[in-house]
């Protein structure tokens, strides 16, 4: 089953699409490994999966809807970091309610219910050069370090668009940084920490 939200040439393309049958299985293996860190499984099931590669469009895209911090850390990690590809998911630890997601959204709550929000950014830079700059640059930002499982996390938090704020967590491994996001702190430890870290810390 297929929806459609919106209009515009995009929305009538995906909508031409659908009506056609016009698809073709994703073959970018660069985006699909970064979808396979992502955790999905226990209570970290994914509901769905966003890939973007990044551009300064998007930078300007992101800092109009979300709070200075967060666009200034994306032009860093995208200008400076020469990322390659961002893979997120959205996370629940069960079946989620299409309906009651979409509900929650328009009225700004949706960062009370039990969902999470994880990414995979992954630099074209060696680990050796990405991991000591952005440990510097989490600090500086004001970040606080802590140990969760024997993970070595940053804190911080986004101010979302209802006020509320939200604890967000990252993880540095090699040229890759691991974020989570969810309006319970708990659970966004439990997402970060099931992320599959078991290829990467070769590139």
């Amino acid at each position: 089953m297929y929806f459609v939200q919106g209009s515009g040439v995009v929305a009538e393309q995906l909508k031409t699409a659908i009506s056609k049958n016009d698809f073709k299985y994703y073959n970018d293996q660069t985006a699909l490994l970064e979808v396979a860190q992502l955790p999905n499984s226990g209570t970290t099931k994914l509901a769905a999966i966003a890939i973007v590669k990044p551009s300064k469009p998007l930078v300007n895209l992101v800092a109009k809807y979300s709070d200075s911090r967060t666009s200034s850390i994306l032009d860093t990690l995208v200008t400076w970091g020469r990322v390659q590809v961002i893979a997120a998911g959205l996370c629940a630890p069960q079946q989620i309610d299409v309906a009651d997601v979409m509900q929650k959204l328009a009225l700004g709550t949706i960062w009370e219910s039990d969902l999470g929000i994880v990414a995979s950014v992954k630099s074209g830079l060696p680990g050796f050069l990405v991991s000591p700059a952005a440990s510097r640059f989490l600090d500086d930002a004001g970040y606080t370090r802590a140990n969760v499982g024997g993970l070595t996390l940053y804190k911080g938090s986004l101010n979302a668009s209802s006020g509320k704020s939200v604890p967000v967590l990252l993880s540095l491994e090699g040229n890759r940084i691991f974020a989570a996001a969810s309006g319970k702190e708990s659970y966004a430890e439990t997402i970060i920490a099931g992320v599959n870290r078991a290829g990467e810390k070769s590139q």
